[in-house]
């Protein structure tokens, strides 16, 4: 049987300073590109960027909870930029993350507790479905060069969206003892995955350095803080053992990740 343990602030105070944030340098990136009309590049309408790497789960997600209990993941990201100046622009991002759920510390967990339904130690745990992440952001972003050249710049970005989150689905195994004669028998309870009900808002910084290659192609390596600014709120999670006995509960957590990425792009 799995045991849960959520934790939680209130959403508004954590939306706030994210929102403030974004409002700021979304105000200052269209003051400023009032007065720098100049274009970044000749022919240069935009660019995009597909990127891929490490990702680190946040909050509840990568708490030592038997429902959390979320490891290293990866990370991946399609963006599109679009300069208003010659410094700042729009963008548009999606994102995906998938995050292992930690096995072992799965088993050490369950090891020591006795489900009301299923009485035994624990011999195994398996692994069905992990921890997903979709994320759509839009905000702004601003670039800044560090060549002579500008073949070497600096950028930086703000965004807002809204995510859909799966949560991850695993079976726990236990070896039972017969009371009347020394017979060893396996009985087996199943945390199935499901999507979040609702499609929290999230908030986005990331920076990162772009390379240009030539006026058609460039390099980048990104490093971004995506965070869940509401409870992403999962409806009827359900656990069936094997006497095909079942229950079910509603849980909201509150999530974050942070992602390290190497991509490569192209301008249009």
């Amino acid at each position: 049987m799995v045991t849960y343990n959520m934790m939680s602030s209130p959403s508004k105070t954590k939306m706030a300073k994210p929102l403030l944030v974004f409002v700021f340098c979304l105000s200052g990136l269209f003051l400023n590109a009032q007065s720098d009309t100049v274009p970044q590049k000749s022919g240069y309408s935009g660019h995009m960027v597909l990127s891929f790497g490490y990702a680190k789960p946040l909050e509840d997600m990568a708490s030592r909870s038997t429902y959390g209990s979320a490891k290293n993941g990866v990370g991946l990201q399609f963006l599109l930029q679009f300069p208003l100046s010659k410094r700042f622009g729009l963008c548009v991002a999606y994102d995906q993350g998938w995050f292992y759920v930690d096995q072992d510390e799965l088993f050490k967990r369950n090891n020591t507790y006795s489900s009301p339904q299923i009485y035994g130690e624990m011999s195994s745990v398996s692994v069905d479905q992990n921890w997903g992440m979709n994320v759509l952001n839009v905000g702004g972003f601003a670039s800044f060069p560090l060549s002579q050249n500008q073949s070497v710049n600096l950028e930086t970005r703000f965004m807002l969206g809204a995510c859909r989150v799966t949560s991850p689905g695993f079976s726990c195994t236990y070896a039972t003892i017969s009371a009347t004669a020394p017979v060893v028998s396996y009985k087996t309870e199943t945390l199935f995955s499901s999507k979040s009900a609702n499609f929290p808002l999230t908030f986005l910084f990331g920076f990162g350095l772009r390379f240009d290659l030539n006026p058609d192609w460039c390099l980048a390596v990104n490093f971004d803080y995506l965070n869940v600014l509401q409870e992403t709120e999962f409806d009827e999670v359900e656990i069936r053992n094997t006497q095909n006995q079942t229950s079910s509960s509603s849980k909201k957590m509150d999530l974050g990740y942070y992602t390290f990425r190497l991509g490569i792009g192209r301008f249009f």
